[in-house]
């Protein structure tokens, strides 16, 4: 399966935890703040539980999202620019790059 991880962290710290521990876990940046995990879903309940973990560890008002997203909603994404990483993760290479 395949998921979006966003995260909107405050603390440049944490942030850079996040990135680096996703990052480890063979997720790809797709934005600053935004990766996409081509993963298991054993694999995604370890990060997701992991980033549980940090999240309760520290006082914070701040917002980690995980989407799954279907084969169908990865053919049907849309997307301006040239993003590798996205690309990579599309299996039909149809998505429309402007």
């Amino acid at each position: 399966m395949t998921y979006l991880i966003l995260y909107d962290i405050s603390e440049d710290r944490i942030r850079t935890h996040i990135s680096k521990h996703l990052e480890q876990r063979g997720c790809r940046r797709v934005q600053k703040s935004v990766f996409i995990a081509k993963t298991s879903i054993e694999k995604y309940h370890e990060i997701k539980n992991y980033l549980e973990q940090i999240q309760e560890e520290y006082d914070n008002q701040d917002t980690i999202l995980f989407i799954p997203i279907s084969k169908k909603g990865l053919q049907e994404a849309y997307m301006i620019g040239n993003n590798t990483a996205f690309l990579d993760s599309v299996d039909d290479k149809k998505v429309l790059i402007f």
